[in-house]
C-alpha cells in the first residue's frame, strides 16, 4: 500500500531580519512562512557549509506518495533578510540499497542510476536563479550542490524523485 512521504529540505537562513520563503511544488503552495534566520550575512563559499539543519519540510505530502517517481517543477521565492543556502532534500519511506528505511528514518529522495537532465545523481536539474542558469555542463555533480538564493531571488528548478518503499 502506498503511503505519503514527509520531506526535508536542509539549508539555513541569514539576515538581521525574518527570511520567508514561498516554496512551489508542481504548480502547489506547500511553504509559505518565515524560517529560522541566523544573523547576520551569507557566508562567503556557502558550498563549504554543511546544511545539517532542516531549512523547512513537508509533513505527509499528497504530491509524494511511495508509488511515485519522476520530477516535478520546483521554486523557492525567498525575501527578508540576505538569502538563504539551500542542499539536500531528505525523505522517509524509501529504500536505500538493501535496507528499508521506514516513516522515522530519512535519505536521499533522489537515489540509483542518475536520470535527471544533467546525468548526475542531483534532486535538482535544469537549476535557474532569477532566470539565468545555473547548471555547469563541464562540472556536473557528483551529489546534490548547494544553492545560494539571495532575499528578492527565486531559485526554479525540476525537483527529482525516486520511488519510495511500498508496503
Amino acid at each position: 500500500m502506498a503511503t505519503n512521504r514527509t520531506l526535508k529540505f536542509y539549508g539555513f537562513a541569514y539576515g538581521d531580519t525574518p527570511v520567508s520563503l514561498d516554496v512551489e511544488i508542481n504548480g502547489q503552495t506547500v511553504f509559505s512562512n518565515t524560517v529560522n534566520t541566523i544573523a547576520g550575512d551569507l557566508p562567503v563559499d556557502p558550498a563549504s557549509v554543511v546544511c545539517d539543519q532542516v531549512l523547512f519540510e513537508l509533513d505527509d505530502s499528497d504530491l509524494f506518495p511511495t508509488t511515485f517517481s519522476g520530477s516535478y517543477s520546483h521554486s523557492i521565492s525567498v525575501s527578508g533578510g540576505n538569502g538563504i543556502i539551500i542542499g539536500k532534500v531528505m525523505s522517509n519511506c524509501m529504500i536505500s540499497d538493501v535496507i528499508i528505511e521506514h516513516a522515522g528514518i530519512f535519505t536521499d529522495l533522489f537515489k540509483g542510476t542518475p536520470t535527471n537532465s544533467e546525468g548526475t545523481p542531483d534532486v535538482r536539474s535544469n537549476v535557474f536563479i532569477d532566470g539565468v542558469s545555473k547548471i555547469d555542463p563541464d562540472n556536473a555533480s557528483n551529489n546534490c550542490w548547494t544553492w545560494q538564493v539571495d532575499s528578492g531571488s527565486t531559485l526554479t528548478c525540476d525537483l527529482n524523485v525516486s520511488a519510495g518503499y511500498i508496503s
